[in-house]
């Protein structure tokens, strides 16, 4: 199955200044995304996360995920073509062609 969600922002403290009545710490933040998705998601889906994922570190963040990711890169997501390419995860960086959907 398919599932879609874009501007995680995991790790942006910026993101977390704006949120802070909403969470008790940036780690809360992490926390209560990534277990919205894992507690959404079904294992052995299709995930794609189109843009602002991260900010600083992220492969520990995202590690917990059982999915095949696709993602699309965002303005926030800067030079972490490299990382990605080197977790060891399946991480594909692409454009989406809805029309293949």
């Amino acid at each position: 199955m398919l599932y879609f969600t874009s501007d995680l922002h995991f790790n942006h403290q910026i993101c977390y200044n704006y949120r802070k009545d909403h969470f008790k710490s940036l780690k809360d933040m992490n926390s209560t995304i990534l277990y919205n998705i894992t507690h959404t998601v079904p294992e052995n889906s299709t995930l794609y996360i189109l843009g602002d994922i991260f900010k600083a570190d992220f492969l520990g963040v995202l590690k917990p995920m059982n999915y095949k990711l696709r993602i699309l890169l965002g303005n926030h997501d800067r030079d972490y073509d490299k990382k990605l390419q080197k977790s060891g995860r399946e991480w594909i960086k692409e454009t989406i062609d809805m029309n293949d959907l």
